[in-house]
This record gives structure tokens, sequence and C-alpha cells, in this order.
């Protein structure tokens, strides 16, 4: 069980959601009521891991981020509201994401040219 307010209300929300309802295949045995983590997270295009992290309360994640999982977990605009207040500001104070750093001009055309994914670390 969570011991925080965002924690509980995701869980609260997948709780009342069922996979037929979001048009995933039911399964026979399911340990917890409505979705399971790792379904929110397919659902909402994030790492079942991030996800999970998000709920304990130990990330604060984007803006796109709780977009998105407010979208998978079909909530209203007040309850997108209230889980922008109970997560916080992202990169808020414990959050362990260091602060984004532009890659130099030329690196940066580089990555622009590709015509496949790519992420700049260091």
């Amino acid at each position: 069980m969570p011991r925080n307010e965002a924690g509980a209300f995701l869980m609260s929300r997948r709780a009342a959601l069922t996979p037929l309802q979001m048009g995933l295949a039911p399964t026979d045995r399911r340990r917890v009521p409505g979705l399971r983590r790792e379904e929110v997270a397919a659902l909402a295009g994030v790492s079942p891991d991030y996800y999970a992290r998000v709920e304990q309360g130990r990330v604060r994640p984007s803006p796109d981020v709780v977009r998105a999982i407010s979208r998978a977990l079909r909530l209203g605009r007040e309850e997108h509201a209230y889980l922008c207040s109970v997560l916080g500001p992202p990169g808020g104070a414990g959050d362990p994401s260091p602060p984004a750093v532009m890659p130099p001009p030329a690196l940066a055309r580089l990555v622009d040219d590709l015509t496949m994914p790519a992420v700049v670390l260091s």
C-alpha cells in the first residue's frame, strides 16, 4: 500500500477499471481488482518500473507523463488536476533526475539529421 496521496489515488483509479473496459484481454487470475500496474504503464506508454516508481512516490513525472497516465486511467479534468497537485512539480525536492543540459550545437545537428530515434547521454 503506498504511503503517499498520489499513490493511493492512482491505486483507487486502477481498481475502478477493468481490463475489458480498456480493451485488454481478460486473464484468469488477478491478485488485484481492476488494472495491474503493468497494464496502466502499457496504456500510458511508460515502463512498468517507472509507473511503479510514480505510484510509490519515488519520482516526479513530467507533465507529459502525467497527461498520459491520466488518459490511461480515463481521469476527468478535476481528477487530472488533483493528480497534478498531489504529484507536485516535476524536478521537485527529492527528484533524483539531474537538470537537462543542452548538447553542443554540432551534436544537436547530428542527432536532428538521424533518421532513427536517438538519445544523447553525458
